[in-house]
């Protein structure tokens, strides 16, 4: 009687080990999915806050530049319009007056092609006519426009080539950048990516300052001086 005891105790045992293993297998697969559930959420939100502090950040540049902000006078001749970069009012038969952006400036002394680099520490800048007092920025479409204010889409990084040229790229979106037709209008930011288009991006920067400050050390502007 008791050896048949311990051999029923022994089987029942075996046969809850046996249930709560399939449980736990059961159970495993669900947990691992709840765990990358979690981690993948945690990580869309880590990102989301990175492109928020940095929108924030540049939003305070912009609202207060502070005195680390310097201004230099230059033009842009086009490689593709084979024009000066000009901001202008133009008449138009139903709007009236309107200001534009065009790489049409065929004459080097004009005013309308005369533009401001405000830098910023690190060779970031914003492009202003000193005529109009409008920045030069892409909209959220990838389009040029004027602001009277500086924005995050605002800001420009000027990036020099191994052929003496210099690409504009965008601060707020990396993969564009200014560019403009043979008929010298606008080109939208994304338009880069077609190779046959890349010389329209590309552009002279010609320094219209005489001497720049000797405290002048910001990296990325180029002090090419006009020719006479």
């Amino acid at each position: 009687m008791n050896k048949l005891a311990l051999l029923l105790c022994s089987r029942t045992c075996k046969t809850d080990q046996c249930r709560t293993r399939d449980i736990i297998t059961r159970l495993l697969p669900l947990l691992l999915i709840i765990l990358l559930s979690i981690l993948g959420v945690n990580a869309v939100h880590g990102s989301s806050n990175t492109k928020q502090e940095f929108f924030k950040i540049d939003r305070q540049v912009a609202q207060n530049p502070g005195s680390e902000t310097h201004s230099l006078e230059y033009q842009l001749y086009n490689r593709c319009s084979k024009g000066y970069v000009q901001i202008k009012r133009t008449r138009a038969k139903k709007k009236g007056n309107r200001i534009q952006i065009l790489a049409k400036g065929g004459r080097q002394k004009s005013i309308t092609t005369h533009l401001i680099f405000e830098s910023r520490a690190g060779g970031d800048i914003y492009i202003k006519s000193p005529q109009t007092k409008k920045y030069i920025c892409f909209n959220k479409r990838g389009k040029l426009i004027l602001r009277h204010t500086q924005k995050p889409q605002c800001l420009f990084t000027q990036v020099e080539r191994s052929d003496n040229y210099t690409e504009l790229r965008s601060k707020a979106n990396e993969e564009w950048y200014i560019g403009f037709r043979e008929n010298g209008k606008r080109l939208k930011g994304y338009a880069r990516r077609n190779r046959r288009k890349e010389k329209c991006f590309h552009f002279l920067v010609i320094n219209l300052t005489p001497t720049p400050p000797k405290h002048w050390k910001i990296k990325g502007f180029l002090n090419r001086r006009r020719r006479s």
